[in-house]
């Protein structure tokens, strides 16, 4: 419960910061995807989907060898007992919602840019940060309060987030790939 609480706290936070984005106050000489089944917004909405699902199930994979198949924790009607798997499924987690929000975060012509954007860019940062923070078990506190276990090395540590940074890395090369290939819809400003 812990845990699901504070990912949809920071999904809500996340929600509430891109809505107080602030328009650019010149009209821009672009205009975004006109609908919302456009096949840039599909392209883009898949490619993103697939990157963290497989990230997902790699991060599963190489979670299974420290977890023993007879351990309660693993029963699918038992009471909740934190696991290497859970504790990297809610990191993983955090860092999808974040790199969702970064990577689709419009910004510039539309919007204010994402550094300027103070609130929404600093969240996810801090998403990115507590993230680190629960995989690295540098505070303990904070594991212990999200009902997570310290991961079982540094260098299983490591290759965890380093597998969620190449998320990170694919998800904004996708949306910019895409954002590239596309391009915008040109405005027709002078025929009016």
């Amino acid at each position: 419960d812990t845990q699901m609480t504070f990912v949809g706290l920071a999904v809500a936070a996340f929600f509430f910061f891109v809505s107080r984005s602030k328009p650019m106050m010149t009209l821009a000489p672009e205009r975004p995807p006109s609908r919302v089944f456009s096949p840039f917004v599909l392209l883009s909405v898949f490619g993103q989907s697939v990157v963290h699902f497989i990230v997902q199930l790699v991060a599963l994979k190489w979670s299974e060898p420290f977890i023993d198949p007879s351990d309660p924790s693993m029963l699918r009607d038992g009471d909740f007992r934190p696991n290497v798997i859970n504790t990297v499924v809610f990191i993983g987690s955090i860092v999808t919602q974040a790199n969702s929000f970064g990577a689709n975060y419009t910004g510039e012509p539309f919007m204010e840019s994402f550094r300027s954007n103070k609130m929404l860019s600093r969240s996810l940062v801090l998403a990115w940060f507590v993230a680190v923070v629960c995989a690295t078990d540098v505070f303990p506190p904070l594991n212990d309060m999200l009902q997570l276990v310290p991961l079982p090395s540094n260098y299983f540590r490591f290759q965890i987030i380093f597998l969620y940074l190449i998320d990170t890395v694919l998800i904004f090369v996708i949306e910019k790939g895409v954002r590239h290939y596309y391009g915008t819809e040109k405005s027709k400003l002078n025929q009016s």
